[in-house]
């Protein structure tokens, strides 16, 4: 069995022999001595069998040279597996063990392992009957030294391997036990040949499930029904298409609710992108339409990424030019062309007092940053975008005005440039990743439209929005909940 010349058979009866010097030596000594000393020895006698029930199954032993001796292969007598034991030695008589494992039918190298530090310069292994066992013992004093254990070589472990592997091959949630239950054994090269057919054999077993499922799925071509089956079946190939199908009937009914609920239910949609941008549109759309300085300032604050700022800041500065510098009511240019309006402006403002409305936009525009300093990042974005053109309109209009003057030489004024290009940076960076923020978005819109300043005709649309997406959902797309 093993090709070793030096090899020393150690039979298995001189382990019976050291337990049964225990034994005798353990009653003749607990004569006449307490009952805690007899307990004592009763304990020492179980944990030295329990010591030498590792070699069990080991009919004789081997010698291994711990000072440079070459390789030992042996082949249990099954035939299945092949075992090198090399052993070396180092510095302070410590010997290193190491057993390569191979499979004896085709010479594939199955794994191996490694333990350091064994003091005992000869040392004499054993390997069991079936190949599931290997014992180092010193070979003075018999002592353990190591002891290995390969169940999955010996014969009951690959019987049942072949019977689990027939039995589960067609059936996806049985192949699946079978892998989970298998996959960190290590496998003769029959067996993890056949481990990998059952792994291939799932994926495809899977596919079937999952081309089944969503035909069946598809057929209702609802927006509960494609969510269902992407929740059902997360890493199923089809996700790509339910996704895009769910967005279609979403899209198809083009409602900032809608959009909403795509975004949060599937943040990393491709989709994403196209439907925050739909939002931004809609919402821009609904302040177009109301055409106020509140609609567009809301819009601003709920939607700070928008593409639209830019124009819905210009047309609310166009209004509040107006709001600030005509000295007739508001009433009165949406009732007369314009340039009547400013022909009558000019010829009253020669009573008005330019000191006065210049106050008055400036503490209109303080009022606004300090209301947004009560939040952080993208939340607060739009407050200083809305701060920073009343004060650009308050240097166009008024910039010879005492109050504009000392605001603009103050710190005050300073810390605000400070704040708007950080502020400004900051929204840059997240358009280009902006679907890694779809969640903040949402959060910041629902803020800027619940505030008690937001723009009342904005947030009753919003409202509407909802109810109309809610009503959809509950009473068309049957099934949703």
């Amino acid at each position: 069995m093993c090709t070793n010349a030096g090899s020393y058979e150690c039979e298995s009866g001189l382990e019976i022999v050291s337990l049964s010097y225990f034994l005798v030596g353990g009653v003749k000594y607990g004569k006449r001595r307490n009952e805690m000393k007899k307990l004592f020895l009763g304990l020492f006698l179980i944990f030295s069998l329990f010591d030498n029930a590792y070699s069990s199954e080991c009919s004789s032993y081997y010698l291994v040279n711990g000072y440079g001796g070459g390789p030992v292969s042996t082949i249990t007598e099954d035939g299945n597996l092949r075992v090198n034991i090399h052993m070396w030695h180092e510095a302070h008589s410590k010997v290193y063990i190491s057993i390569n494992l191979f499979d004896n039918h085709t010479g594939v190298k199955l794994g191996n392992r490694y333990k350091g530090d064994v003091w005992y310069g000869f040392l004499k292994y054993c390997i069991s009957k079936d190949g599931s066992e290997i014992v180092f013992r010193s070979e003075d004093n018999n002592r353990l030294v190591w002891s290995l254990h390969f169940s999955s070589f010996t014969k009951e472990f690959i019987d049942k391997f072949n019977s689990d592997f027939k039995e589960s091959f067609n059936d996806l949630y049985k192949i699946r036990y079978f892998i989970k239950m298998y996959k960190d054994e290590m496998l003769l090269s029959k067996q993890k040949n056949m481990f990998l057919q059952a792994k291939k054999q799932e994926k495809k077993l899977k596919n079937i499930l999952y081309d089944t499922q969503y035909k069946n799925f598809k057929s209702k071509n609802t927006i509960s029904a494609y969510t269902n089956f992407i929740q059902k079946y997360p890493k199923a190939p089809q996700v790509k298409d339910a996704l895009q199908n769910c967005y279609s009937l979403v899209k198809s009914q083009n409602n900032i609710a809608g959009y909403e609920w795509f975004v949060k239910t599937y943040p990393d949609a491709p989709q994403v992108k196209d439907a925050i941008s739909k939002i931004h549109q809609l919402a821009f759309d609904e302040a177009k339409d109301i055409d106020t300085i509140s609609a567009y300032n809301t819009f601003i604050i709920s939607y700070p990424m928008a593409k639209e700022v830019k124009e819905a800041n210009t047309l609310a500065k166009e209004l509040e030019r107006y709001k600030y510098t005509d000295t007739f009511p508001a009433w009165v240019r949406k009732v007369m062309p314009n340039f009547l309006a400013d022909i009558l402006n000019k010829i009253f403002g020669i009573f008005s007092s330019d000191e006065k409305k210049s106050r008055a936009l400036l503490i209109k525009a303080k009022q606004i940053e300090r209301q947004g300093n009560e939040y952080n990042g993208v939340e607060r974005a739009g407050y200083i975008i809305i701060a920073n053109r009343m004060y650009d309109l308050l240097q166009e209009e008024y910039n010879d005005t005492d109050a504009t003057l000392r605001f603009l030489e103050s710190e005050e004024f300073k810390d605000f440039i400070r704040t708007f290009k950080t502020a400004m940076r900051s929204i840059n960076d997240k358009l280009d990743h902006i679907s890694r923020y779809s969640a903040e978005i949402l959060q910041v819109s629902k803020q800027g439209l619940s505030e008690a300043s937001a723009d009342r005709a904005m947030s009753k649309y919003k409202t509407e929005e909802y109810r109309k997406w809610q009503k959809f959902m509950h009473f068309r797309d049957k099934g949703y909940n």
